[in-house]
């Protein structure tokens, strides 16, 4: 969800290659950035996974999701059981690469 309460899904796209597989993560992320949505105006990223486990995101989305969504923003995973984990940028990529021209 942007900071103007547009909301984005994506879907994983999945490839016999699995590193060309292109996760839901940055499907939605990548959504949002073409349909207007400011970089660093996206505030909360829900990831859904069918089972009993809350799973993180892969590392590509994490250093993607530093870097289009707001500094304040947050990640939050659930599933079909009870299970849900939130993550704020610096939880889940401390060390983040950066472009040499943005902060």
């Amino acid at each position: 969800m942007d900071s103007a309460g547009n909301i984005y899904a994506g879907c994983n796209v999945e490839n016999a290659s699995y590193g060309m597989t292109q996760c839901a993560e940055r499907n939605a992320l990548a959504t949002a950035i073409a349909d207007g949505s400011a970089v660093g105006s996206l505030q909360v990223m829900v990831i859904y996974i069918e089972g009993d486990i809350a799973h993180p995101p892969c590392g590509a989305c994490r250093q993607v999701m530093q870097e289009l969504m707001a500094e304040d923003s947050e990640v939050v995973s659930c599933c079909d059981g009870s299970a849900i984990r939130v993550w704020a940028p610096s939880d889940y990529l401390p060390d983040h690469f950066v472009f040499p021209d943005r902060p």
